[in-house]
């Protein structure tokens, strides 16, 4: 399940972040809780099941509701992340690949998550609410060599930045899938002849 999940995320994610900045579509997250089929006032209809896209059409009770309009909307459930990254420093794994992401004062920072990531296979990876409005400044590349899809809370709400000195990533292996976030000041230094991705 998880790895057909993380196959279909990875070709969708172009069209949700364009679906987002156009429609605004909700990112939830797995395990969905949908009303029942006879909840009063909100018929409902699923026409997938989880996770997946559902559209689910809203329909007002007239009989207690005023001024209401009956109406639809998209809400794309997603599954919830491997890891979710809680602090805006820059320090690495304390202890790389025993399934834990912690630097050594126990915080989840985004390069701990990469590198446990890098040891495992079809890693989700995504961001605390506290980080929203804040920048995580790197001070090196992350390297990035397995499968992982990286969900940020949105362009708006939180910054990768490399300070201009240096570049953000450098992909060495796997396919990578980066959504929701704003990448800033990335710097590369000279080439490698196109070998690896880098940005």
């Amino acid at each position: 399940m998880k790895s057909r999940f993380f196959d279909q995320m990875m070709n969708i994610l172009p069209t949700l972040t364009a679906l987002r900045a156009w429609a605004g579509v909700a990112l939830v997250t797995l395990p969905l809780v949908l009303p029942a089929q006879n909840t009063p006032g909100i018929p409902l209809e699923a026409k997938a099941p989880p996770p997946g896209c559902f559209t689910l059409t809203f329909q007002t009770d007239n009989s207690s509701c005023t001024g209401a309009n009956d109406g639809s909307a998209t809400v794309i459930a997603v599954e919830t992340p491997d890891f979710v990254v809680n602090s805006n420093a820059d320090n690495g794994d304390a202890n790389p690949g025993d399934g834990v992401c912690a630097d050594g004062n126990g915080n989840c920072t985004f390069r701990a998550a990469t590198q446990e990531a890098n040891l495992r296979d079809r890693t989700i990876i995504g961001f605390a609410g506290n980080l929203n409005g804040q920048t995580i400044t790197l001070g090196s590349p992350l390297q990035l060599s397995a499968n992982m899809i990286i969900r940020g809370p949105g362009s708006a709400n939180l910054t990768i930045s490399g300070n201009n000195a240096t570049r953000l990533f450098y992909v060495t292996n796997g396919r990578i899938g980066i959504d929701g976030l704003r990448l800033t000041a990335g710097r590369a230094k000279g080439g490698d002849g196109g070998t690896a991705g880098g940005g």
